[in-house]
């Protein structure tokens, strides 16, 4: 009766050696995602964090309903396009905008981005680092800016602000 069993546990062991490795599958990976497409279309904002960036804990304050008010008002909808790089910012009835209205848009690096940079007609760069990825199949887009004065000849950063959008 002993025997019978470890001669049915040995072939079950075998069994499961010999078929494993029968069925193994290979996988590949598809190609990465376009960040210059998940960036292209409509995005409505729906949060906004403000930082103080001289304290040292970088205390923050939700100032949303700011910009967003009870929700029965328009907000800023910002809009990019992928095939000739443009975007157009469309303010909202309340808040206020610290972004350029319209212009030409790039990456720091296309595969990896980090940063977005807006520029508009006269030159003007703004920059913006991104808070999450940026593709196609992403909801939400989030970023943030600085804002800095000059202090005795110096350029400090004193107040940030993180943007999240929702895509339309």
């Amino acid at each position: 009766m002993r025997r019978s069993k470890y001669l049915l546990l040995s072939g079950i062991l075998l069994g499961l050696l010999l078929f494993g490795n029968c069925t193994k599958k290979t996988y590949t990976l598809d190609e990465p995602a376009s960040k210059i497409e998940g960036l292209n279309g409509s995005w409505t904002l729906y949060s906004v964090v403000q930082v103080d960036e001289v304290s040292l804990s970088k205390d923050e304050r939700d100032i949303s309903s700011f910009y967003i008010g009870d929700g029965t008002v328009e907000v800023l909808e910002v809009t990019f396009k992928s095939s000739d790089r443009t975007f157009e910012i469309v303010l909202g009835e309340i808040g206020r905008n610290y972004l350029p209205s319209s212009g030409t848009w790039s990456f720091d690096d296309d595969n990896f981005p980090l940063y977005i940079y807006l520029e508009e007609d006269n030159g003007t760069i703004t920059t913006l680092k991104l808070q999450g990825p940026t593709r196609p199949q992403d909801q939400k887009l989030k970023f943030s800016f600085q804002r800095s004065c000059t202090i005795l000849g110096e350029e400090k950063e004193y107040v940030g602000y993180r943007y999240e959008f929702n895509r339309n």
